[in-house]
């Protein structure tokens, strides 16, 4: 699984610019908990860099459907599930980035 990371300026409907990205390859060997995914998506957002505040968004299945205090509490950092178009595109965004990176890594394998 790999994670992907993204730093936007964005309004409610509109990514203006992708500021930085990072990923976060997760162990293969190592069952996609919810701890395990808090883990993964802590690194992925620590290299990440941003000027200000950092909130993560997220689709609700990515967290195993957690609320979203308890998805918070965990990564240590203000956390909200997608509300706005733009927080929308902003996670297709990073969709595409992490696929494309896993898609990268599986040709360098084989």
């Amino acid at each position: 699984m790999v994670c992907a990371a993204v730093a936007v300026e964005m309004k409610a409907d509109v990514v203006d610019s992708v500021e930085s990205m990072e990923f976060d390859v997760l162990d293969t060997e190592r069952e996609p908990s919810f701890e395990v995914v808090v883990d993964n998506v802590s690194r992925a957002v620590s290299r990440v860099e941003r000027g200000g505040p950092t909130t993560v968004v997220s689709e609700e299945g990515e967290f195993y459907n957690k609320p979203d205090w308890i998805v918070e509490g965990a990564l240590g950092t203000e956390f909200k599930y997608v509300e706005t178009i733009g927080e929308r595109k902003a996670v297709d965004i990073a969709h595409h980035a992490a696929y494309a990176v896993r898609n990268l890594m599986l040709r360098h394998e084989g």
